[in-house]
C-alpha cells in the first residue's frame, strides 16, 4: 500500500487502495497510508480531501485497537490530516471534532502505555503550534485539555508524561499574563528537550527536534511575567547556542530539511527578541555575529529575516534608553519637531479590514493618514521608526494579537519613547489590554469601535475619537486645529475636554434608558468619571514640572 501511494500513478488508484483496505478493516493500514498523504507531493491536496471520508471509520477503529504501536499509527493518522502548510481550515476543523475521543484515549491509557499518552499530546500540542491557538483553544477549553495534562505536568515525573504535558501547557496557555500553569515546570521541560538536541540523545524515552521546543518557549517568552523565569533558568545561553549550533551534525537534518532548522534558530531569534523588553542581553557583540550568520544563510525564510531584523532594532532601542539620563519628571507626550502631521495607524494585520475602515473614515474628513500596507517600500523597520517620528498621533487598534506580537510592541513602545501621543481604539471587543500593552495604554480613555467598518457602532466611535484627533493632527475640514504651541498643560485639558463630552454623552443615553441598546452602566459610568480625575491629576503634574524646570 505504501509503494502504491508513493507511485506516480498513486492519484488514480489512492481510492481503490483505500476501499481495498476499508473491506478488511485493516485500520492500520488505512492510517499508514494518511501518513503518507502528509508528503509534498503535487497532488496531496486532492488526495487529503480524498481521504476526509475515511476518517470516521479509523476514529471508529481506534478504540478497538488493542497494541499500542498501532493505536499511535490511526491517532496520527487522523491528526496528520491537516495540512499546516496549506493552512487548511477545513480539514483542521473535523480533525477538531476527534479531540474528545483523543481525550478519552489519553485518559484511559496514560499508565499502561505511556508512549501512546505521550503522542497523544505531542499530536494536540503540535496542532496549536501549525494552526495556532485561535483555532483550537475554543475547542480545548470545552474539552478541559489544560486541566486534563496539568496532573502529569504537577508530578515532574518522566515516566508520566510530563515533557509531552509542559509543551503542550506552554503551548496553549504559556503567552497568558494571568495563567495558573506551571512556567516553571514547562521551562524547565523544554530545556531538558533542548539539551537533548544538541547531544543527539533522548530525553523521556525518546528523540527529538529543536522546532517544537523553541516554538513552545517563544510562546511562553511573550508574557512579561515568565521573562525573568527563562532567563533565570539559561534561557538566553540556550538560544544562542541554537543560533550559534552547527545543525548539519543533527541525525534528522536529511529528514527535517534545512528550511526546519533555519526556522528553528529564527525561532530562537524571537525568543531572544521577546526577552529583549525586559532583560538585558549580555555579550550583544556575540549576539549580533549569531543573527548575521543566521541572515546571510543561502535559503533563509524571508519570515526568519524580518524576526532578526525586529530583534536587531529593538535592541538598538534598548541600548540607547540605557545610555539616556533618568528623567524624573512625568512622560506627557509633545508635538515632535519632525512631525509632518499625519496619523500613523498601528494594528495587526489580523485586524486589517478594520484598519482600513479607519484610514478611509479619517481620510474622508481631511486627515492625512499613514498605513504600512501603502507607504512601506524600503526596509520595513525603517519605514516603521520613520512614521512614528515624523507622526502628531499614532493609533492604536489593540487586541490580543496586537498585544502577543513582537513587530506590534516595538511599534507600540517606539511611539512611546519618542513621546507620541497615543489614542486606542480597541478592535477586539472581548479583549482587555493587559501585560506591556495595559501598562502602554494606562488609563487612556479608549474608543470600542470593533473590527467591522460597516457596523454602526464603529462610524458612531469614530465621530467621538475624531474631536480627541483634532487636537493633534491637522484636517483639512476639522474645525478644531492642533495647536502645538501651547504647551504640554493645554494637551493634556483638551484631552481631559474630549473625555468630558464622551461622559456627558453617556449619561444622556442612561437617563434616555440607553437609546435602543446602546447606553451605558453606572459603573461604566464611574469608570469614566474617574479617569477624568486622573486627566486632571495628570494634567495638573505636568504643569507642576514645565514650572519647576
Amino acid at each position: 500500500l505504501r509503494a502504491l501511494a508513493m507511485a506516480e500513478f498513486r492519484d488514480a488508484n489512492v481510492k481503490a487502495a483505500y476501499d481495498l483496505v476499508m473491506s478488511q478493516h485493516k485500520g492500520e493500514y488505512v492510517a499508514n497510508l494518511t501518513s503518507v498523504l502528509i508528503q509534498d507531493a503535487p497532488d496531496a491536496a486532492a488526495l487529503r480531501e480524498r481521504a476526509v471520508p475515511y476518517l470516521a471509520t479509523v476514529a471508529m477503529l481506534l478504540p478497538k485497537a488493542t497494541k499500542e504501536g498501532l493505536k499511535s499509527t490511526l491517532m496520527q493518522g487522523i491528526v496528520w490530516l491537516y495540512d499546516h502548510k496549506r493552512q487548511d481550515m477545513k480539514t483542521l476543523h473535523q480533525v477538531l471534532t476527534y479531540v474528545p475521543l483523543f481525550k478519552q484515549e489519553y485518559l484511559e491509557h496514560k499508565k499502561k502505555m505511556k508512549k501512546y499518552a505521550s503522542n497523544i499530546l505531542n499530536s494536540l500540542s503540535n496542532l496549536v503550534s501549525f494552526a495556532g491557538r485561535e483555532a483550537v483553544e475554543k475547542v480545548y477549553a470545552a474539552n478541559d485539555i489544560l486541566g486534563m495534562v496539568q496532573p502529569a505536568l504537577a508530578s515532574g515525573s518522566l515516566e508520566d508524561n510530563s515533557v509531552s504535558a509542559g509543551l503542550l501547557t506552554a503551548n496553549l496557555a504559556g503567552h497568558l499574563e494571568d495563567s495558573s500553569v506551571n512556567i516553571y515546570t514547562c521551562v524547565e521541560q523544554i530545556f531538558g528537550v533542548i539539551k537533548a538536541c544538541f547531544t543527539g540523545g533522548t530525553y523521556a524515552g525518546r528523540g527529538w527536534n529543536p522546532k517544537g521546543a523553541t516554538q513552545a518557549l517563544a510562546n511562553v517568552s511573550i508574557s512579561d511575567a515568565n521573562k525573568s523565569v527563562i532567563v533565570d533558568a539559561g534561557g538566553i545561553e540556550y538560544m544562542l547556542k541554537i543560533l550559534e549550533f552547527d545543525w548539519k551534525r543533527s541525525r534528522s537534518y536529511e529528514t527535517n530539511g534545512a528550511t526546519y532548522f533555519l526556522e528553528s534558530r529564527g525561532l530562537a531569534a524571537k525568543v531572544l527578541w521577546n526577552l529583549s523588553f525586559k532583560a538585558e542581553l549580555p555579550d550583544m557583540a556575540r549576539v549580533e555575529r549569531a543573527l548575521a550568520a543566521l541572515e546571510a544563510e543561502p535559503g533563509c525564510p524571508e519570515s526568519v529575516k524580518q524576526i532578526v531584523q525586529g530583534a536587531r532594532f529593538t535592541f538598538k532601542q534598548a541600548a540607547k534608553k540605557k545610555a539616556e539620563p533618568v528623567v524624573t519628571a512625568p512622560a506627557v507626550p509633545t508635538p515632535s519637531q519632525k512631525s509632518s502631521g499625519h496619523v500613523m495607524i498601528s494594528y495587526n494585520w489580523k485586524y486589517q479590514q478594520a484598519a482600513f475602515g479607519v484610514r478611509d473614515f479619517l481620510r474622508k474628513h481631511g486627515f492625512t493618514v499613514w498605513l504600512d500596507v501603502e507607504q512601506m517600500k524600503a526596509s520595513t523597520l525603517a519605514a516603521m521608526a520613520e512614521a512614528v517620528e515624523q507622526s502628531s498621533v499614532v493609533l492604536i487598534l489593540f487586541s490580543q494579537e496586537y498585544k502577543e506580537s513582537e513587530a506590534c510592541r516595538t511599534e507600540g513602545e517606539y511611539a512611546y519613547i519618542q513621546r507620541k501621543p497615543i489614542i486606542p481604539l480597541k478592535v477586539q471587543v472581548d479583549y482587555r489590554a493587559d501585560g506591556w500593552l495595559g501598562a502602554l495604554l494606562g488609563s487612556k480613555l479608549y474608543y470600542a469601535c470593533g473590527e467591522n467598518p460597516t457596523d454602526p457602532t464603529f462610524q458612531t466611535q469614530l465621530q467621538e475619537m475624531k474631536k480627541e484627533l483634532a487636537a493633534f493632527a491637522k484636517s483639512g475640514n476639522s474645525s478644531e486645529p492642533s495647536s502645538p504651541s501651547k504647551g504640554n498643560d493645554s494637551e493634556a485639558a483638551r484631552r481631559a475636554e474630549a473625555a468630558e463630552r464622551r461622559v456627558a454623552e453617556l449619561e444622556s443615553k442612561l437617563q434616555s434608558g440607553g437609546g435602543g441598546g446602546g447606553g451605558v452602566s453606572a459603573d461604566q459610568l464611574e469608570a469614566l468619571k474617574k479617569h477624568i480625575d486622573q486627566k486632571i491629576e495628570a494634567a495638573t503634574a505636568a504643569i507642576l514640572a514645565a514650572l519647576k524646570k
